[in-house]
């Protein structure tokens, strides 16, 4: 009914030269083929957000939207900076999304709303303001944890625990690249649902871990 995906690379533009591993920069026909593929929600907080600097944030962002998908996690402006609000099948969902990292590439100075990182009590206010709006369920990715290992770490369980007591109801975790631990809790009284990695959907890795 609805589908949402990682966009773990930005869309900088012909000006600068495409590129793979470990700056990402790809073409903008790449939205065209998830378009097709019936995608609905591209989340765009990652580990790669800032790896064409805040051009290639603001482009990327724009892009997505101008193709017609619903976009979070990066924005171009601060009044840019929200959630995904969807009716579908008469229920209201909300999507919002944050990284713990950009890989050491520092946003830019004074403008923190061009990439979404992991701040619990930002998270907070964010599902708050959702669920003001309407939303019924809040859905959010969370681009954490470390890469090839099959169990989540301390870091993933204590947000991931803050992230639901904050009124979040399912966790949508990427950046391991593989697969980790699928965990129902109950929070507050009501149960929740914490995919700590959900692994890769396309990639071109090719190694076995």
């Amino acid at each position: 009914d609805l589908t949402v995906a990682n966009l773990e690379m930005t869309l900088a533009g012909p000006s600068k030269p495409y590129s793979g591993y470990p700056r990402f920069n790809a073409p903008d026909h790449v939205l065209d083929a998830l378009k097709d593929s019936g995608i609905d929600i591209l989340t765009t907080a990652n580990n790669h957000a800032n790896d064409t600097g805040e051009k290639g944030i603001i482009r990327t962002f724009t892009t997505i939207k101008k193709k017609g998908f619903y976009v979070t996690g990066t924005s171009s402006s601060a009044n840019e900076r929200k959630g995904v609000l969807i009716q579908k099948n008469g229920i209201k969902l909300g999507f919002l999304a944050y990284t713990e990292h950009t890989n050491g590439l520092p946003i830019a100075k004074g403008k923190p709303y061009l990439v979404n990182l992991i701040d619990p009590v930002k998270i907070a206010k964010d599902i708050k303001e959702l669920k003001q709006q309407g939303a019924e369920f809040v859905f959010v990715s969370l681009h954490w944890g470390t890469e090839y290992q099959r169990t989540p770490n301390e870091f993933q369980k204590k947000t991931a625990l803050k992230v639901l007591q904050a009124g979040a109801d399912v966790i949508l975790g990427s950046h391991p690249h593989v697969q980790q631990q699928v965990e129902k809790m109950v929070v507050n009284g009501q149960e929740k649902l914490v995919i700590y990695s959900m692994g890769n959907f396309i990639s071109n890795q090719s190694q076995t871990y």
